[in-house]
């Protein structure tokens, strides 16, 4: 049981999306509604939570969730439409599902161009408001804002960067690269055959394989590098100022030690298919992730604990 005197994550979603006035709604693994923020009741015109209610019932046809169609621990971004009194509203969602719960952010309307310049400016005046606000809070409330941005920003399980972090950062890296010309290698990690270690020896020895490879990739990283979880068992690696042909090195290098490692528990050797790529002039973030990506797939193809370079 978690302590109800004090508990961080549950005063940080009753007090931050009280600003945000976005829609947030606890479930059960039954899709059932355990909890709910005041804003979805009010644009729902609901006077109370209608616990037991499926989410379903708010969902467009196009937007029906299936709790176990979700991966644990992987936060998501998706749009769903939501029927309130008769209107399907598209919203940008951020669904996470931890253990037998999943949470869901709406956490703005998918709109038009001149739709959205006028909600960020209002986005703009309710975050100056927020700032003003948090100077006059107590330690109680810092604290839980920081875990926010630890939550949003951090792996749930690895403590590597999240997807959405090594994103935004990644938008950073190419922006300096298309100003000074300073290489950029992009490698995409996927652990070979991941789903034999969870059915042979369960979800939490397939956790600690996670955990440590994440250890011994951030041990190779340097402080100007970034590595984050991109998927269930895939990792992404930005190295800046490291060309293609570094870049296939440092996956080698890589690669060897992960053949090497022990974990207890587990027999079978840990292997890992690397793909590498240089960013190119011509490149957007997603075109040089989808080359790695088809990179590591060519060494799955060619018989796994391989690194491919395109």
């Amino acid at each position: 049981m978690r302590n109800k005197q004090f508990d961080t994550e549950q005063l940080l979603v009753e007090y931050y999306y009280r600003y945000f006035k976005n829609l947030v709604i606890l479930c059960d693994e039954k899709m059932q509604l355990i909890w709910c923020n005041s804003e979805f009741l009010r644009i729902s015109n609901l006077e109370k939570m209608p616990g037991g209610a499926s989410i379903n019932k708010f969902l467009g046809s196009a937007s029906q969730l299936n709790f176990h169609e979700l991966e644990s621990n992987i936060d998501r971004n998706m749009v769903l439409e939501f029927s309130f009194q008769g209107r399907l509203i598209p919203y940008n969602c951020i669904i996470l599902r931890r253990q037998d719960q999943l949470l869901i952010v709406a956490e703005d309307k998918v709109m038009s161009d001149p739709g959205a310049m006028e909600h960020i400016g209002r986005v703009n005046s309710e975050m100056a408001n927020m700032t003003r606000e948090l100077k006059k809070q107590s330690m109680a409330l810092e604290k839980a804002y920081a875990k926010i941005s630890e939550l949003i920003t951090t792996d749930y399980l690895t403590g590597l960067a999240s997807r959405k972090c090594i994103n935004d950062n990644f938008s950073k890296a190419t922006s300096y690269f298309k100003r000074t010309g300073a290489p950029l290698s992009i490698i995409m990690a996927d652990l070979d055959l991941f789903k034999q270690v969870n059915d042979k020896y369960g979800h939490l020895m397939g956790d600690k394989v996670l955990v440590r490879v994440a250890k011994l990739i951030k041990k190779f990283m340097r402080g100007e590098d970034l590595v984050g979880r991109f998927g269930g068992e895939e990792f992404l690696i930005i190295l800046v100022g490291t060309d293609k042909d570094g870049g296939e090195i440092f996956a080698e290098r890589l690669r060897e030690k992960i053949e090497l490692m022990k974990i207890a528990g587990v027999p079978q050797k840990v292997t890992m298919s690397f793909g590498v790529t240089g960013f190119l002039p011509s490149d957007t973030t997603d075109s040089a992730v989808k080359r790695a990506d088809e990179a590591m797939y060519m060494a799955k193809n060619q018989g796994r604990n391989k690194v491919v370079v395109l």
